[in-house]
């Protein structure tokens, strides 16, 4: 990526938004009503597009890092080129892409930490603490969401 000067996430973030431009442009599509999804490494861009783009109504990010910060607490990651941006966790933490997507739904399918291994209801709920705080504080209390999902069961939606 260092050819484009950009990172693999802002690669991947210009072409989410390309995507949604495309779909918003559509006739038969709803432009107030486009979720968007992100499996493994694209939860990351989901959460991040969520963050940036009011067209998007409901984010959801399965099987994905749940917390930059578990990359710094673990000594091994999985696809950590991938998610973290330089310099991130100097600026924000993807507990603050949720918080600025609000009132939009968010939804943690099969939450990872950084070596891709699931958390359980209750770590996913510390890493997220001060999310629910504020998301509680603002009257949303249930707008981020962990739930958890066979391989071939399908999503669930809100």
């Amino acid at each position: 990526m260092l050819l484009v000067d950009k990172t693999p996430l802002g690669v991947r973030l210009d072409d989410a938004v390309h995507a949604t431009d495309w779909l918003a442009a559509r006739p038969d599509v709803d432009p107030r009503a486009i979720s968007v999804y992100g499996l493994g490494a694209l939860g990351p861009v989901a959460l991040h597009l969520g963050a940036i783009d009011d067209r998007v109504a409901a984010i959801y990010a399965d099987n994905s890092l749940t917390a930059f910060r578990m990359a710094v607490d673990q000594p091994i990651q999985r696809e950590l080129p991938e998610v973290l941006p330089p310099g991130v966790l100097r600026r924000y933490e993807l507990g603050d892409l949720t918080l600025a997507a609000f009132p939009r739904p968010v939804t943690f399918v099969n939450p990872t930490d950084a070596v891709g291994a699931p958390l359980t209801q209750g770590a996913f709920d510390k890493a997220l603490a001060y999310v629910h705080a504020a998301d509680r504080k603002l009257g949303q209390g249930d707008r981020v969401r962990w739930t958890w999902r066979g391989g071939r069961e399908p999503l669930v939606l809100p």
